[in-house]
């Protein structure tokens, strides 16, 4: 009895040293093979002659001799590439054992790629780099673009730089305590092998959300990109790096003042953004539905005045969707989707209050304009 249990142990001990040995084999075989397929027969191949590469000879001479072959090339004049080169300079420069991408070959190639589109195999050809070489360079140079001039032409305004961008959506479109236009949208793309779900959305495609604020004069004041397609549209602005600072109150907002041509009562800043947007103490959003009374049409059509590239309208004050709203991609399907509802949609009584007094400000002797009415009952009469 106790032989047969001995043997029966050391039966069992065989069997595990036996698996443990093979295993420990098998991880051998592995990182022999894996050794195998990553050995590099050259550090650069023979056919990347740097010497023949669009950088030494097509680069060079349309910023020597041809600048406006250079501007077509880089879409920017050769002293604001030098600008920008200057400024990503020391970002831009690597040590290396082996001679380093120069600067200005990494930012040529990058204005190249952002400029023209393309493949980034099509690009390492051009330039005769290696394919990940090309695809590192274009990575890192816009984060070094990212970072360098975001500070200096994205920052968040401080409390008179608020006061400021108000000063003018009142001057330029009759808008009181406005701040800024917010808006978010889906932006597509081509996913990768193997992307799963993580960026799939429900308009069935691929993308990542932009979300971005505008002042009076179209120019960027606050830029959030990076969230997922896939996300709930409930989430996308409360999770934004936008939505948290205001939320939070870290915008540095001034204190509430009077609409234009009162005394009182004392209302916040605020932006002014579509019906995916919840009406909030910051944020005015336009009336839904189609029964409304005059007060309310006019408040949207105040929301939605605009002109030139962004929108416009006609003699008889009818709105006509921007030329931007149609750019589409080849297959005919737009650029950019709309993002849906970005939170719940139920205000509460003081909210619509707010907003009610705005409309009914803007139907008043102070807040009125003259061309308001026939706007809004274009087509109507």
């Amino acid at each position: 009895m106790c032989s047969q249990s001995y043997h029966h142990i050391m039966d069992n001990n065989s069997i595990r040293i036996i698996c443990a040995a093979y295993y420990v084999l098998l991880l051998g075989v592995c990182y022999l093979w894996r050794k195998e397929r990553t050995n590099r027969r050259y550090w650069r191949h023979p056919s990347l002659v740097l010497e023949e590469g669009e950088y030494n000879t097509l680069f060079t001479y349309y910023k020597e001799n041809c600048h406006d072959r250079f501007f077509r090339y880089c879409r920017m004049e050769v002293w604001q590439f030098d600008e920008l080169l200057n400024l990503l300079r020391r970002r831009l420069s690597k040590r290396s054992r082996r001679q380093p991408v120069p600067p200005e070959e990494r930012l040529a190639m990058t204005l190249r790629f952002l400029a023209h589109g393309g493949d980034l195999v099509t690009l390492a050809e051009s330039y005769r780099r290696g394919q990940s070489t090309a695809q590192k360079i274009v990575k890192e140079t816009c984060e070094a673009i990212w970072s360098v001039l975001s500070p200096l032409y994205v920052k968040v305004p401080d409390q008179d730089g608020w006061r400021k961008k108000a000063a003018d959506f009142w001057r330029l479109w009759n808008f009181p305590n406005c701040i800024g236009a917010l808006d978010g949208k889906h932006i597509d793309f081509v996913a990768p092998p193997n992307a799963g779900s993580t960026t799939f959305n429900y308009h069935e495609r691929h993308s990542l959300v932009l979300m971005a604020m505008c002042d009076a004069q179209y120019r960027f004041t606050y830029v959030d990109v990076g969230s997922y397609g896939s996300q709930h549209d409930s989430s996308i602005f409360s999770a934004s790096e936008f939505g948290r600072d205001l939320l939070s109150g870290n915008l540095d907002l001034p204190e509430a003042q009077p609409l234009p041509m009162r005394d009182n009562p004392r209302y916040p800043f605020w932006l002014v953004a579509d019906q995916a947007f919840p009406l909030s103490q910051h944020i005015l959003r336009p009336y839904p539905g189609k029964n409304l009374t005059e007060a309310q049409r006019v408040f949207n059509y105040r929301m939605y005045c605009p002109a030139n590239y962004v929108d416009q309208e006609d003699d008889n004050g009818a709105f006509i969707p921007g030329a931007w709203r149609a750019e589409a991609i080849p297959e005919g399907q737009p650029l950019f989707l709309d993002i849906g509802r970005v939170g719940g949609n139920n205000p509460g009584v003081v909210l619509q209050r707010m907003r009610d007094t705005v409309a009914n400000y803007f139907t008043s002797d102070d807040g009125a304009v003259e061309w308001q009415l026939r706007a809004v009952y274009a087509g109507y009469r």
